[in-house]
């Protein structure tokens, strides 16, 4: 299992939850809700920014499943000319959700 697909593991497990988050500083109270659905991933993990491959035809949520399969892979991410924009992105993904659990 290769980097990219092991990021889409961690994101499914990211998916089986909301994280309600309340901050406040002097009397102003924010407050925001995260979730995760499918269609985050390719941003998330910024496969958006790889426009000199063909994977930007595919819809969104089909990427991910693409990934998570193997048919998608890393090694065919790397042939972009942009990989090195995202592969510390990536390096990372896989601890989102022990941080967001922090």
């Amino acid at each position: 299992m290769d980097m990219l697909q092991q990021s889409a593991l961690a994101f499914e497990k990211l998916q089986k939850y909301e994280y309600e988050i309340t901050a406040g500083s002097k009397k102003t109270l924010l407050e925001m809700t995260l979730f995760f659905s499918k269609e985050h991933f390719m941003h998330l993990i910024g496969l958006h920014k790889l426009t000199d491959l063909q994977i930007q035809r595919y819809r969104k949520a089909q990427m991910y499943d693409m990934v998570k399969v193997g048919v998608l892979s890393l090694d065919y991410i790397k042939k972009s000319v942009f990989f090195q924009e995202i592969s510390e992105r990536m390096k990372n993904f896989s601890k989102i959700n022990r941080l967001l659990r922090s």
